[in-house]
């Protein structure tokens, strides 16, 4: 569902889409070779198959349930929520895509009344300040069962496998679930940036 719902915001934007966003997120969720006029011209494909995907959610909903799995939220609802949220904000015939769906617009609002905690708003240059006054956190660790057999401070890249950018840096730690990579910039200093294994793949430089 993450990737219709993100093709059909890349068809219905794609006239005004600025080249360099459309370059860089395109890459990283439909591979190098995305073409942005294919996905414009199957849009109303791409609607049909995420309209399809919304009436799934209106079914699971039909006993009246709070949320997806029962009374309580759970990662299901996390999931499908960010996307209902997307498609509201980002799609240009979002809400009246969504009206027809009671009970799932009954439900966006509940999972929406959960909140955001506390929150404190800071600038670009004040959220690089914070990142360059920090120290990444000790390591996880590297698991020695990994069947690529890598060690701490390997030079590695990591790409989704789907295609788009490489991150470059040293190893910093991995394990069955997730791998990180330490990277350097003048702004922020040492930067630990953490990948799931799954959707990626790590590769030695």
């Amino acid at each position: 569902m993450f990737k219709a719902v993100i093709a059909l915001v890349f068809g219905d934007t794609a006239d005004s889409m600025p080249a360099k966003f459309a370059a860089d997120r395109g890459a990283l969720y439909f591979g190098q070779d995305f073409d942005l006029a294919d996905l414009k011209a199957r849009l109303p494909e791409t609607l049909a198959g995420v309209r399809a995907q919304l009436a799934w959610i209106e079914e699971n909903l039909i006993d009246g349930r709070t949320f997806l799995f029962g009374a309580r939220p759970t990662l299901p609802d996390v999931h499908c929520y960010y996307l209902i949220w997307f498609i509201r904000g980002r799609y240009s015939a979002g809400p009246a895509l969504l009206a027809q769906f009671p009970r799932l617009l009954a439900w966006e609002a509940r999972v929406a009344a959960i909140g955001h905690g506390s929150v404190q708003e800071m600038s670009p240059e004040q959220a690089l300040a914070v990142a360059l006054d920090s120290t990444p956190a000790p390591t996880i660790g590297i698991d020695v069962a990994d069947p690529q057999g890598f060690s701490a401070e390997d030079p590695v890249e990591v790409t989704p496998e789907g295609g788009g950018p490489a991150v470059a840096g040293t190893l910093h730690g991995l394990d069955a679930q997730e791998v990180v990579v330490l990277r350097h910039a003048p702004q922020v200093g040492p930067v630990a940036v953490h990948f799931p294994r799954v959707g990626f793949r790590v590769r030695r430089t």
